[in-house]
């Protein structure tokens, strides 16, 4: 630093030297802090008067006549070693300054040059190897590499430049998993450092500068450097570790941009699922003379399991049905199609409901059993001219019948398992006569499952006193009544189960109202 100094000073300092000579010194010098001259006429024996020039070195003069006034000069010496002390830590503190400078611009026009880069190319390889690019040129080293963590392991992303060594490449994984269990960077500046660091070190590697980038507060990536004619120093390691973070940010963002795209995909696909789950269900409800019917589905997601479904039979019997398979989401909504086309296939072929889930159950249980999924159905015929109702109950609840003669809501409950459980069905078939002002509510667990802010459940009391209260009324409004009361009850909380209901009601020779969905 003091060499410098004399450079830009030389003026200043010969004049200083002249001012000595002109009261009698033999001597003046500038001397370092190892005792070597800097700047001087040189040094002869004689009495020597020195001032320290802060923690640099020292101004000394030799020779000076009279001994008696070498001291009487001490104080002008100081002053001066003082001012030019001063002179020195301004001078290294504006040099200092200006490496910073250098570092910021540096800096900058590395991530200008990454920024077009991002803007020509939208691969995370060809961002990542701009990115070593620059930092390879920046910091003067001989090569650079980028190893990113994959579930499976470290792969070597970008190498600069290329290299096709096998040796340095395992050697590369070893480090990045080394600095990813740091957690911080790493610095080898001599090949005895680099041999402590990895026994296993590649002989070209001499010196070695690693910088974790990281995702949050998670490693995912390791950026190195390797050799450069002089050592690694902070400003490399401050500018690499800028560059670093903005890789982590670069990698940030093509995740979440790869996340958005498989997202909107599989919500594209989940809309088109639903569109097409929605379409299985009746468009229009059939017209029975003596029953008004209403019923609906409320998926709680995009896809459920929920589904009803009517068809007539070889002897012209109504056949209705309710299932609600026991899962959620796209899986629930499979298994949910499968039910469905089964019963559809099977009902014309039978006037027992038993036998309809019975053929239904042979199929899924051989065919599905393994998937762990099973579906809980109501199926049931009505005789228009008997007004005889004969049902099976496959584990589905609940099942409501408000009898119009005593005013009473009963709950049916089921007789046998799921269809999907036991390879036989279980459940037997039970007929009762309706008489006109008798309803018939079949529901999913939607409605007495549906829970409040507190926790608390609907339940099966509380649909009992809405089904008779509502009972004087159509098919559609107790069906609305319903859906409404559960979803006063539930204050707006999101629900977790579909919500699907088939409301019968008896009445005269009108026929049916076909209120649908």
């Amino acid at each position: 630093m003091l060499r410098k100094f004399v450079s830009r000073n030389r003026q200043l300092l010969e004049t200083l030297a002249r001012s000595w000579r002109m009261v009698g010194a033999q001597g003046f010098a500038l001397v370092d802090a190892d005792g070597h001259v800097v700047f001087g006429n040189g040094l002869s024996a004689g009495e020597e008067l020195s001032a320290p020039v802060g923690p640099y070195g020292s101004l000394r003069v030799i020779g000076l006549p009279g001994a008696g006034q070498t001291n009487s000069f001490g104080p002008q010496l100081t002053s001066q070693a003082q001012l030019l002390a001063q002179i020195l830590k301004r001078e290294v503190e504006l040099e200092s300054m200006t490496v910073e400078l250098m570092g910021a611009y540096d800096q900058l026009v590395a991530m200008y040059n990454i920024s077009q880069a991002a803007r020509s190319r939208l691969d995370l390889e060809g961002l990542l190897s701009s990115l070593l690019k620059e930092a390879v040129h920046l910091t003067g080293a001989e090569q650079g590499f980028i190893a990113l963590r994959h579930e499976d392991g470290w792969k070597k992303l970008a190498c600069e430049p290329a290299s096709p060594d096998g040796e340095k490449d395992l050697a590369i994984i070893t480090l990045a998993q080394m600095i990813r269990d740091r957690g911080r960077p790493l610095v080898c500046n001599s090949r005895e450092e680099c041999l402590n660091v990895l026994p296993t070190m590649p002989p070209e590697i001499e010196r070695l500068a690693l910088t974790p980038i990281k995702v949050g507060d998670e490693v995912v990536a390791v950026i190195g450097l390797v050799n450069k004619a002089e050592v690694f120093t902070a400003g490399n390691q401050k500018l690499v570790g800028a560059l670093a973070e903005e890789a982590g940010a670069i990698i940030e963002r093509t995740h979440l941009q790869e996340q958005m795209v498989v997202q909107e995909r599989m919500q594209r696909e989940l809309e088109i699922a639903a569109s097409i789950q929605m379409g299985l269900l009746p468009s229009s409800l059939p017209h029975v003379e003596g029953l008004d019917i209403a019923a609906i589905c409320h998926p709680a997601n995009e896809v459920g399991g929920d589904f009803f479904d009517f068809v007539y039979n070889a002897d012209g019997l109504l056949g209705m049905a309710l299932g609600d398979v026991t899962n959620k989401g796209v899986p629930a909504a499979l298994f949910m199609v499968v039910s469905r086309t089964l019963l559809r296939a099977a009902a014309p072929l039978h006037s027992s409901p038993r036998r309809v889930l019975e053929h239904a159950n042979n199929d899924i249980y051989d065919d599905l059993s393994g998937v762990g999924m099973f579906v809980t159905i109501f199926f049931a015929y009505y005789n228009p001219r008997t007004r005889e109702l004969t049902y099976a109950n496959a584990g589905h609840a609940p099942v409501l019948f408000y009898r119009n003669a005593t005013g009473t809501c009963e709950f049916w409950k089921a007789d046998g398992p799921p269809v999907g459980v036991l390879p036989e069905i279980m459940s037997k078939d039970h007929t009762t006569h309706l008489e006109e002002g008798d309803v018939l509510v079949v529901m999913s667990d939607g409605f007495n499952e549906a829970a409040n802010s507190q926790g608390e459940r609907f339940g099966i009391q509380r649909l009992q006193e809405v089904i008779a209260a509502n009972a004087s009324r159509s098919a559609g409004k107790i069906r609305a009544a319903l859906l409404s009361a559960v979803e006063t009850f539930a204050e707006s909380t999101p629900q977790a189960d579909d919500q699907t209901v088939i409301v019968l009601k008896v009445t005269g020779a009108q026929g049916n109202r076909g209120t649908g969905a």
